[in-house]
């Protein structure tokens, strides 16, 4: 809930800034680019509340390293689609105490999650002083994830292994900023999170799974400046 809360803030502030903004667009590239980068990727849960007007909760899992590559096509300086596969290496998860309605029974959870991603979305986009802009990115993720799990029962230890596979769709969303640091060279910042199948982190029932990554890209770009 934290991070749609930042995402919505930053758009309200993009919003409000935008008539100041725009007049700044002055080199901006349009038509193809294309490139790739490295990140930091992680799973994490996050919990409704259980009363009326409380906050939920989130818990994250262990980072590990994200590659992407990443093609897209510029309409304009302020609107773009991009085309994207990401692989978020391998972020672990633990919990204790877990209830597994499947095992009927309380467990500790240690998991690994290989996890791949093709993302296709849409960025709004607004430049300013010339070189650098800020975006907002909404599209699907098609998932695959592969968790391997151990499952420690609580009351006496006794271990289970096990390998879940599932993927799915969902609705992915992101914020990122960038500058053109060369001619076509650009670079960027960029956070894009996702919703995942529980069962892949083998959680509570009232629990939701997402994957997040904050990356750092560089594009080169093929088209014109405006």
């Amino acid at each position: 809930m934290r991070i749609r809360l930042r995402i919505a803030l930053l758009m309200a502030l993009t919003a409000f800034s935008a008539p100041s903004w725009s007049q700044y667009a002055t080199d901006v590239s349009t038509g193809f680019y294309a490139g790739g980068g490295v990140g930091i990727s992680n799973v994490y849960s996050y919990t409704d509340s259980y009363c009326y007007g409380c906050w939920g909760s989130s818990d994250y899992g262990d980072n590990d390293t994200a590659f992407m590559l990443t093609g897209g096509y510029r309409f304009s300086p302020y609107f773009a689609i991009e085309a994207s596969y990401l692989d978020s290496g391998t972020p672990e998860w633990d919990e204790d105490l877990v209830y597994l309605g499947d095992l009927n029974d309380t467990y500790n959870v240690d998991a690994k999650i290989d996890l791949t991603s093709y993302q296709l979305s849409v960025l709004g986009i607004l430049p300013f002083a010339e070189v650098w802009e800020v975006y907002l990115r909404g599209g699907l993720a098609a998932w695959e994830g592969d968790s391997s799990q151990i499952l420690t029962r609580a009351f006496d230890n006794q271990v289970t292994m096990r390998n879940i596979d599932e993927s799915g769709a969902s609705f992915l969303l992101g914020v990122g900023g960038g500058v053109t640091f060369a001619d076509r060279w650009h670079m960027r910042l960029d956070y894009v999170y996702f919703s995942i199948d529980d069962d892949l982190l083998a959680l509570r029932s009232r629990d939701e799974a997402y994957s997040d990554i904050a990356s750092l890209q560089i594009f080169y770009k093929f088209g014109r400046n405006l």
